[in-house]
């Protein structure tokens, strides 16, 4: 998910290719909505931290709140040293990824997240 249309489309684009079946939206709101609706279905969640409306800081312990084993990549070019200290204490099953990044560094944070335990 990203709030830039032409990143998400890329991005559903790639994704897609790769055999995946990608759901998209526009901010963290819609995302939890979707996530509410197709949780059964859905075994990764890509957010990117900063977006209108919900950005992914406040999406991702909604998403939890759903479902405590939600799997999700973090996609953003707002990358810190606080954000790795979270990810390492964190109980989600999270990612991360900086952008800009390679096609094969996508598929390969995906194909990880998606096969932890």
């Amino acid at each position: 998910m990203d709030d830039e249309e032409f990143i998400r489309d890329l991005g559903k684009k790639i994704l897609s290719r790769a055999g995946y079946k990608v759901l998209t939206a526009g901010n963290g709101r819609e995302a939890l909505d979707i996530y509410r609706k197709e949780s059964g279905k859905i075994s990764l969640v890509v957010l990117d931290i900063v977006m209108p409306v919900m950005g992914g800081r406040q999406c991702i312990p909604e998403l939890s709140k759903v479902d405590p084993g939600v799997k999700i990549l973090v996609s953003t070019g707002y990358f810190s040293e606080d954000d790795e200290k979270e990810q390492a204490t964190s109980t989600l099953p999270l990612g991360f990824i900086r952008k800009p990044f390679a096609v094969s560094n996508l598929l390969q944070a995906v194909r990880e997240i998606i096969d932890r335990e």
